[in-house]
């Protein structure tokens, strides 16, 4: 089962305020798009494919707007 998240992402325009990993929506030349999880090198986009950044979202953003659980088998107790 899928379910849409409200993500607010960022105009490609807007210059991310750190380095680091971030997830971005891109558009290849067909017209088709989807996401990826890309660095951030301070200047520009550290992608290997040709594709275009359209929107990106810092991942504390991103894990904020979801709520998956953890796995069963794994001890950790996050939610008491």
């Amino acid at each position: 089962m899928t379910r849409n998240i409200d993500i607010k992402w960022q105009s490609p325009d807007k210059i991310p305020p750190h380095e680091g990993q971030f997830f971005v929506a891109v558009k290849y030349a067909n017209g088709l798009g989807t996401y990826d999880l890309l660095p951030w090198d301070g200047e520009k986009w550290m992608i290997d494919y040709h594709a275009e950044i359209v929107g990106w979202v810092a991942m504390t953003d991103f894990i904020g707007s979801i709520k998956a659980g953890w796995p069963a088998w794994d001890e950790c107790i996050i939610e008491k």
